[in-house]
């Protein structure tokens, strides 16, 4: 299930980006099952884990930081 119903939007790009955020790297929300439950869908999108893939590459090629 998604944000629109069984197919995945825009909104959940949207909505899963605030859901990360507020759940891994700025840990302000409340681990409820089921936003931990949705993001856990979301974080197993092929297209997801293609793009973080390629944030670490980057991260890891920048000395210094």
């Amino acid at each position: 299930m998604y944000i629109v119903g069984d197919r995945f939007t825009a909104a959940d790009v949207m909505i899963g980006s605030c859901i990360m955020w507020g759940l891994k790297l700025m840990p302000v929300l409340p681990e409820h099952p089921e936003l931990v439950d949705y993001w856990a869908r979301l974080e197993q999108r092929p297209a997801w884990q293609r793009a973080s893939a390629a944030d670490q590459k980057i991260m890891a090629s920048k000395p210094g930081e």
